[in-house]
């Protein structure tokens, strides 16, 4: 079946054919500390490549026309190997998640498994972000192992929701109606005519990014998190807000611009969707005009009103908003629109999404399988100088600042962090 692609697959297929290697990889790689019958492991990948036709697309140019063409179900693949032995044990997975993926050729979804002991294996499972976002990550990693513990019955999974082919019709229609001009021109009126400078200063010549990213961590215990709870409470947000806030005031007595921008992945995914395979993500810019020493109440309504301005024109495509506005997007070693990210990945009633995003260092049990996040592969491509990931866990919180390291040295990222903690913890 031949279909139109969304605005966020026409991203994604540009990005591929101009970034480094691998720079639209998703990846999710666990530490299963069980027996492990790798064999059903991959047939239970193949299983969900078949009933997902996202992991099974192909993009081609038809008559001038970006196309997803779906292929029909068939044998995945998946590699398995002896694991070498420290450090070359991580970089063999950083090079399997950089691997990139061919988009003429129908797969956009692989798994591999590194074997160290019998009750020991690290398996990293990769898709094209064109194909997934992190709930998509979140229901093939569920379903896996769903069907890895109920011996590849597929009988007990829950049922397909709305094709994706159906998003990209409503989004095509909102554009072309009076939602997308509405839309549009909220946007036009909202951003500014001049692109902030970065907020964090670049150690190198912007010229020298390469693309590759890492990351610092932390964590937010559970005294903190119900300090954020009080606040946002207070406020009348959610606590993701408050933090999104103390990332902005964060960012903000790093800069010397008073306007901080920010953009936020929002997912349009709504209840049809809830269980789809595919990339739903549209990015929100946020612009924020802030002083360096606001206290961080104000900086929350500030945040607050910008949000409540923006939802009922989130779903306008942020590629096409980059394309219209070629003096915000188009700056030379600058990512379009915004320099810094902010992403809030919620509890999921599985407990997965710590083991999806790797935030954290959690045990998680599912079909049989006893599994613990692998550190995460660095992102990598030409995003953000610097991103804010927060998930959500039971009694608290788990962060990571991630930053391009060939504009920055560690410590700078690590300043960050710690100015970003500070705030917490003054609340």
């Amino acid at each position: 079946m031949t279909r139109d692609v969304s605005y966020a697959e026409k991203g994604l297929w540009f990005l591929h054919q101009t970034a480094s290697a691998g720079a639209c990889n998703v990846s999710v790689a666990v530490q299963i500390r069980s027996e492990l019958d790798v064999p059903r492991l991959l047939a239970a990948h193949d299983l969900v490549v078949a009933r997902h036709e996202a992991l099974r697309t192909s993009y081609e140019v038809v008559d001038g026309a970006l196309k997803a063409v779906a292929h029909e179900p068939g044998p995945a693949g998946g590699d398995v190997e002896e694991a070498p032995p420290g450090a070359l044990l991580r970089e063999a997975v950083e090079t399997e998640h950089t691997r990139p993926f061919e988009l003429a050729g129908g797969r956009l979804s692989r798994i591999k498994v590194w074997r160290r002991a019998d009750d020991d294996h690290i398996v990293l499972l990769t898709a094209h972000h064109a194909a997934v976002d992190w709930t998509a990550m979140i229901v093939c990693a569920f379903e896996i192992c769903a069907l890895y513990g109920a011996g590849l019955d597929e009988a007990g999974l829950p049922p397909l929701t709305a094709p994706y082919a159906e998003f990209v019709a409503e989004q095509q229609a909102a554009l072309a109606g009076f939602d997308g001009e509405e839309a549009w021109r909220y946007w036009s009126q909202a951003l500014p005519a001049k692109r902030p400078e970065p907020p964090v200063a670049v150690s190198t010549s912007r010229s020298d990014r390469d693309g590759r990213h890492r990351v610092v961590t932390f964590s937010v215990g559970p005294e903190a998190t119900r300090r954020i709870g009080k606040v946002s409470w207070a406020a009348r947000v959610p606590p993701n807000v408050v933090v999104l806030a103390l990332w902005v005031l964060a960012l903000r007595q790093e800069s010397g611009d008073s306007t901080i921008a920010v953009g936020l992945p929002r997912s349009l995914r709504g209840r049809r969707f809830d269980r789809t395979v595919g990339c739903f993500t549209n990015t929100v810019p946020l612009f924020v005009e802030v002083d360096a020493d606001a206290p961080p109440g104000v900086v929350i309504e500030a945040v607050r009103e910008r949000l409540a301005d923006s939802v009922p024109h989130q779903h306008y495509p942020f590629e096409l908003l980059a394309q219209r506005m070629p003096d915000l997007s188009t700056v030379p070693g600058r990512a379009p629109v915004y320099d810094a990210t902010f992403n809030f990945v919620p509890r999921d009633a599985l407990g997965i999404a710590p083991l999806v995003t790797g935030a954290a260092d959690v045990t998680v049990e599912l079909g049989g399988l006893r599994m613990k996040p692998f550190p995460t592969p660095p992102a990598i491509g030409p995003g953000a100088d610097l991103s804010l990931h927060i998930t959500e866990l039971q009694d608290g919180m788990a962060g990571m600042v991630s930053y391009e390291a060939g504009l920055f040295e560690s410590h700078v990222a690590e300043r960050v962090r710690d100015r970003l903690l500070t705030l917490i913890a003054q609340l």
